[in-house]
């Protein structure tokens, strides 16, 4: 039993030797690469809007999820459209799923259209600020006017 208990310390020390602390990435790291979540933060400045087409560029985006219904649009590698609707107020947030975090600073949005929920007619996009941030560290990045 004490040959097994020494055998079992040995391999445990070599398994964990191998392990620093700066290759551990789970929650709360400070690592920022590989797959991940970024938010996109939009301010909506008018009550009453119900749709938005809203640009993405700098990366891929594999996909995304909101609280309320998005659609991502297919187009090039670099820039991507998607589409939110519901009742917004307030700021309305997206997560962009992408193969690398690290590539915060390369990602942009804007918003192209916004539509009112009662006439369906479209609205002017001046007000709307768009922020992209990491899920991990919650830093701003490029905001647009």
């Amino acid at each position: 039993m004490k040959r097994f208990l020494a055998v079992v310390t040995v391999l445990a020390s070599i398994a964990g030797s191998g392990c620093g602390p700066d290759q551990i990435a789970g929650p709360g790291s400070s690592d920022l690469e590989g797959p991940g979540v970024l938010e996109l933060r939009i301010s909506i400045p008018h009550a009453g809007a119900s749709a938005l087409l809203i640009t993405i560029g700098g990366g891929p985006v594999d996909s995304l999820t909101s609280d309320l219904d998005a659609l991502l649009l297919a187009s090039t590698v670099t820039e991507q459209r998607a589409i939110l609707r519901g009742t917004m107020q307030g700021v309305a947030t997206i997560r962009l799923w992408v193969p690398d975090v690290a590539h915060l600073p390369d990602y942009t949005a804007s918003v192209l259209q916004a539509v009112d929920g009662t006439t369906y007619e479209q609205r002017t996009t001046a007000g709307y600020q768009t922020a992209i941030t990491s899920r991990r560290t919650r830093n701003i990045r490029r905001p647009s006017a």
